[in-house]
């Protein structure tokens, strides 16, 4: 089982970024099937009235994946059915987010190593986010401009 404190931390995380990442006003019309997000706008609905869609890539297990946003969705209902994944691996992540680069689909990308995400921020292709309590986190723990932060450390071996 996943630990709370991990749940909270990617959800606060996927918040912050949801209203950061300016997607305006989208919702899936249908769950993406083999990995493809799939967003509409619906033309008779007023901008007030749509909550933003979130899609996230990451390389985490499906499970995990599902568990999290099911308490994401728990806690901002607002969201619910509007949260989709894309999961493959952290290097295609990357490269997705390369051919992204003019038009972003993704508004919360989900795991990686620190040299990809130093990567990507490099290449302007993930944008600094001022989390609420981001001062906590330690400095070895977080991209030097700010635009990603670490969730675990794995050994090497």
């Amino acid at each position: 089982m996943m630990p709370i404190h991990r749940i909270k931390v990617v959800a606060g995380a996927a918040a912050t970024l949801v209203l950061l990442a300016g997607c305006g006003g989208t919702t899936p019309s249908t769950s993406p099937s083999a990995g493809q997000p799939s967003d509409t706008k619906s033309a008779s609905a007023s901008p007030a009235a749509q909550t933003q869609s979130l899609t996230i890539y990451t390389g985490r297990d499906k499970d995990e994946v599902a568990r999290v946003i099911s308490e994401f969705e728990e806690a901002n209902p607002q969201y619910a059915g509007k949260v989709t994944s894309v999961i493959a691996g952290a290097q295609d992540n990357l490269d997705r987010l390369r051919a992204e680069k003019a038009n972003p689909q993704a508004g919360f990308l989900w795991g990686g190593t620190m040299q990809q995400l130093d990567q990507a921020a490099n290449e302007d292709l993930i944008t600094k986010v001022d989390l609420v309590h981001g001062d906590k986190i330690a400095e070895n723990r977080k991209g030097a401009d700010g635009a990603w932060v670490s969730e675990m450390l794995l050994p090497e071996v």
